[in-house]
Order: structure tokens, then sequence, then C-alpha cells
């Protein structure tokens, strides 16, 4: 029982850290970020689902592809009462003419898109977890490309069985197995972001309360958009330019709401692994060490690990990087004091390298440092 009061007392101060992180973390910023280029994946997506229709009587059979366009249609006639003719005609013609350069592009432009997306929530991550992320560009880009496509993968399930599976059920069980299947698959989802995603490896236990804490947090942020889109009025015919805004705006909202969500789990597990010592380690995942040799072989540099073996300091710049680094761990946010009498010197005094204080000794070819 004490410890269950204790947890209790406790759980403000857990809040007031997530907060910290959040503040000081910039997530807000960071989310934005992320929001800029799933939007602009969202064109390169639907053009690329558009062009393919056409092909997806070879994949799908013609059974399945004729199921998907009478739900297209029946979708067209419930969004555009008056005007659905000239959409019923194109959503036809798609699905009946090929498209296969437009399809070819698009499917190259959300390529792009979503690895250069998924790449901008990883530095997110690192930068929540506080993590120096030493990967190339590359590699970062290959983890965001792959994360994205596993992402279009769970969606297209869900979809899939919301539109085809779910409406042809008409029991109990249906609404129930509907409402916890999508959280329990958003859990997974996130659950794989923060343990793929960073730079350094975790166990999958400590990826799961901020994984928990996402999915019900998108659950009460769907809901809420939900109620407040059946509230307002935008404009009261769908087809004005009012509605069309009203309706892009609030996606555009959602998005960033959903990345901050996403990025508070992610805080949810730094703070939990600063209060139990639950440190990520420095060694990456099984992945992404798999990803660093096969992208290591791309770049061979060997750099001395500090002196020559004359015994000379070498004067590159990661040699250098290397000296003046601090020796300890790096400075957490939740660490922040906020009285402004602490006695907290940002300057670490133990250095491998000299005193950055010191005069320099002009008289040196190597401009050496003297005491």
């Amino acid at each position: 029982m004490a410890s269950v009061f204790g947890a209790i007392k406790a759980f403000p101060r857990f809040v007031w850290d997530v907060a910290k992180v959040w503040y000081h973390g910039g997530i807000g910023d960071l989310a934005a970020g992320v929001t800029f280029w799933i939007l602009i994946t969202v064109p390169a997506a639907v053009l690329t689902l558009v062009s393919s229709a056409s092909f997806l009587d070879t994949f799908v059979g013609t059974s399945l592809d004729e199921e998907i366009r009478f739900e297209v249609l029946t979708f067209v006639n419930e969004t555009f009462a008056e005007g659905a003719d000239t959409a019923r005609d194109a959503v036809n013609s798609l699905f009946q003419q090929p498209q296969t350069g437009v399809f070819t592009i698009a499917a190259g432009l959300t390529l792009f898109t979503i690895s250069r997306g998924f790449a901008g929530m990883i530095r997110a991550l690192d930068t929540v977890y506080d993590i120096e992320d030493g990967r190339p560009w590359y590699h970062t880009r290959f983890v965001g490309l792959i994360l994205g496509l596993g992402t279009v993968l769970i969606l297209v399930p869900m979809v899939l069985l919301e539109v085809l599976l779910w409406s042809r059920f008409d029991v109990p069980l249906e609404g129930a197995v509907s409402a916890v299947l999508p959280g329990l698959i958003l859990v997974g989802w996130a659950s794989l972001m923060f343990h793929y995603g960073p730079s350094a490896r975790s166990k999958w236990r400590w990826d799961l309360p901020g994984a928990i804490v996402a999915a019900v947090f998108w659950w009460g942020l769907s809901e809420g958009f939900n109620r407040y889109v059946g509230l307002i009025n935008l404009g009261g015919d769908s087809e004005s330019v009012l509605a069309i805004i009203g309706g892009f705006l609030l996606a555009l909202t959602w998005i960033w709401l959903a990345a901050q969500v996403l990025l508070i789990g992610a805080a949810v597990n730094f703070v939990l692994g600063e209060r139990l010592d639950l440190h990520r380690g420095r060694k990456p995942s099984v992945f992404n060490a798999a990803l660093s040799n096969a992208t290591g072989e791309l770049k061979k540099v060997v750099v001395s690990s500090g002196r020559s073996s004359e015994g000379q300091q070498e004067f590159s710049p990661k040699a250098v990087a290397q000296r003046w680094k601090p020796t300890g761990r790096a400075r957490s946010v939740l660490d922040v004091r906020e009285d402004r009498d602490s006695d907290w010197d940002p300057q670490p005094a133990d250095r491998d390298g000299p005193d950055p204080t010191a005069e320099m000794d002009l008289s040196s070819p190597l401009g050496g440092m003297r005491d």
C-alpha cells in the first residue's frame, strides 16, 4: 500500500518532468517539421494510389477490384451529392486506363518524401531521448524509408478492414474488435518507432509505456476532433470553399498534434528511464548495427584515436573534437534547476585536451598551448 501511495504522490512530479522535456526539447517545433514533410507526402501518395487504380485487377483479382471501385464510387456519391457525375467519370477512367508514367513519377516522389519525413521523426526522437546521432545522412534516410514503408503496410490493412470487412458485419463483436484492434496496432507501431528509430539501443519493455500513452492520446485526440467537427458548421455546404479550407486546416492541425503525441510518448519513456536509471545504451540496435556495417563498406576512413606513433597530437578535425569532448554524460533537460542561484558549472572541469582558457603560444609552428 505504501508503494501505491508513493506512486500516486510521485505522479505529479512525473507529469512535470514530461512537461519540461516537452518544453526544453522543443517538441512542438519538432512536430511542426514532421508535419511539413507529411503534408508534402500526402499529394504524392494520393497521386500514386489514384494512378495505380488501373493495376488493381492484376494484383488483387477482378472481383475485389470491382468491390473496391464500388466502395470508392459510394464514397464519392455520399461526399459530392450534387456534383458527383464528374467525380464518378474520373474514378471510372482511373480504373480503366493505365497511368504508368504518372505512377512511376508519383511513386518516386512518395518514397523521397516519406524517407525525408521519417528521417525528421528519427532526429526528433534522438532529441527527446538526448542522444547524439552519429549516423551518416544516407543511413538515417534509409531507416526513415524502411519505417515509412512499414507504416504504410500497417495503415493499408487498417483501411481495408474498415472499408471491406467491418461494413459487412452487423454483430456486437464487430464493434468491440474494430475498437480494440486499431489500438493494439497503434501500440505496436509506436513501439517499433521507439525501438528502431533512435540511434541507441533499447529494450522492448522500455518502449511499451510511451507507446501505450501515445495510443491512448491518439484515441482521445481522434474522438475530440470527431466531436468538434460534428459541432461546428464549415460553411454548411460540403462543396463550399470555406468547408474545403476548414477541413484542410483541421486535418493539418490533427497531424501536428498527432506528431506531438508520438514525441510525448517518447518523453514518457525518457523520463521513466531517467527515474529508473535505465539509460539507453550507446551501442546501436541489431537493425542499425547491420545497416552500419553494410553502409560502412562504402566509406572506409581510418582515423587515429588521438595521438600519432611519434607522440605528437593529431590535428585532424575528428581527433580534435574527440579530445575536446567532455568525458561525462550529456546534461539532461531534467537536470535543469529552476533557481537562478545554481552553482552548476557549464564548462566541464576534466578534459582530455589542453585548457581552452590557456594562452596561445604563437611561436610554435603548430600553435600549441602554453600553461
